[in-house]
């Protein structure tokens, strides 16, 4: 099975996929169990992008688990 993500536009403000690689540059580690879940972080960031207009957000891994 194949999974693609369209992009849309990124976040400007305080992400938690920012702060992850903040994190990832300075410490060499990271808060997501694997990669996957980086980047269903960050195509929850740009949903909230696009239909809420949110530059800042903070993605639960309670919505991180529920993308499939």
């Amino acid at each position: 099975m194949v999974t693609i993500i369209i992009k849309d536009g990124n976040p400007k403000g305080t992400t938690r996929t920012g702060t992850e690689n903040e994190l990832n540059h300075t410490w060499g580690t990271s808060s997501f169990k694997d990669e996957g879940d980086k980047d269903k972080c960050a195509f929850i960031e740009r949903k909230l992008k696009k239909h809420l207009g949110a530059d800042n957000s903070r993605v639960t891994a309670r919505l991180i688990n529920q993308v499939k």
